[in-house]
């Protein structure tokens, strides 16, 4: 009996830990929807299915990023202490979001005929806002038949090499991300 209480006890004491650590979801999901519309201009914003929490940038604070039902994260969302904020979002130029240790990154095509190159627009965080933005824009060059890449550092264009120096130790680092979980009506 008493080694049946045990357990009982101990099992007990596992699922409070665990329901402890566990993070709550902190946002309304029609107001990060709204914001999403506002903020892209977008007469309707997409339908987010599922969603993480996640310290991209390892300042303490949980940055949310959403996925909607194609499988491709649409939007991350950053709290400050006084505003949510979108930080990343994909729209007709930009369809893919990726993650890195302290960045995150929105890509699609450069140009309007979705063949002439890449578009990539990397935001790097500091205690969960943007801090410097890095926008890489990759050509095909007709004349030497070689992609050419323009770096763009915080609105200026940069040198070739502190752009690859910095895209570089970027891609150098990785985030492991947690599970996705998915969006409840609850949430909404």
């Amino acid at each position: 009996m008493k080694k049946t209480v045990y357990i009982l006890l101990l099992f007990c004491i596992s699922l409070t830990a665990s329901a402890q650590t566990e993070s709550k979801f902190p946002f309304s999901i029609s107001k990060l929807e709204e914001l999403y519309a506002f903020h892209t201009k977008s007469p309707q914003a997409p339908v987010f299915a599922e969603y993480i929490l996640i310290d991209i940038d390892e300042d303490g604070k949980q940055e949310v990023a959403m996925k909607t039902k194609d499988g491709k994260i649409k939007a991350v969302f950053s709290d400050s202490e006084t505003d949510l904020n979108l930080i990343a979002w994909t729209d007709k130029q930009l369809h893919d979001i990726y993650l890195f240790k302290g960045t995150v990154c929105s890509a699609g095509n450069a140009g309007t005929d979705n063949t002439s190159g890449a578009y990539k627009v990397y935001n790097m965080l500091e205690g969960s806002a943007p801090v410097k933005c890095v926008e890489v824009e990759e050509k095909y060059d007709p004349a030497t038949h070689t992609m050419v890449a323009q770096y763009i550092v915080d609105g200026e264009i940069a040198d070739e090499k502190i752009g690859e120096k910095l895209i570089k130790k970027i891609h150098s680092t990785s985030i492991e991300v947690p599970a996705w979980k998915p969006v409840t009506d609850e949430m909404r």
